[in-house]
């Protein structure tokens, strides 16, 4: 058994689609995939893909990343029920979005969502990224009320005992996993990374 881990795919993208459906129907029927968030933010596209990964792997892990949750496409109210709706075509699809354990090994499929601190936001990333625009979330909720939503999912999930344990989520827990080759241009982007909450 092998444990394959990927993220970001963005089947939205042809060529990106073609590589999933492209994955082999019989070589990963052993194996696990860790499948890290921002798939799509289409619903009917996510169901397809899913249940695509479904069959062609012993075992698929999902945690929904932002793309996931942007409502402009749909017609949902908040991105907290398209949270919900998410799980629930997850599940329907065969997807593990819980603790998964096998023998020895326990993976725990992590929620998260950012909440600034890994930096604040400038005024260029306040007016380019998408999910200022495309995630709706109560009008009470601030940036730490909605990173706690998805961190109280967790706090079951790390009773979880085992001799060997992978945690996964889109999120960052930490701004040092980021690679120190990153190019100052880019940084602008760490504050929508994660939260040390994770």
């Amino acid at each position: 058994m092998k444990v394959f881990a990927v993220s970001d795919v963005h089947v939205d993208y042809r060529v990106n689609k073609q590589w999933l459906r492209g994955l082999s129907s019989v070589d990963y029927r052993e194996d696990i995939l860790i499948l890290a968030g921002d798939l799509t933010g289409d619903l009917s596209l996510l169901e397809q893909c899913l249940r695509s990964l479904a069959i062609k792997f012993h075992k698929v892990l999902f945690v929904p990343g932002n793309h996931e949750l942007r409502v402009v496409r749909d017609k949902i109210k908040s991105s907290l029920q398209k949270f919900h709706r998410v799980l629930v075509i997850s599940s329907d699809c065969g997807v593990w979005i819980d603790v998964y354990r096998q023998g020895p090994l326990s993976i725990l499929p992590l929620f998260g969502w950012y909440d600034f601190s890994f930096g604040q936001p400038c005024a260029k990333l306040r007016d380019t990224w998408s999910d200022f625009r495309t995630c709706i979330w109560p009008d009470s909720y601030t940036e730490r009320h909605i990173v706690n939503y998805f961190i109280s999912r967790n706090s079951a999930k790390l009773a979880t005992d085992n001799q060997t344990l992978i945690s996964f989520s889109h999120f960052l827990p930490r701004i040092d996993v980021m690679p120190w080759f990153t190019r100052r241009s880019q940084r602008y982007l760490y504050p929508v990374l994660g939260s040390y909450l994770l």
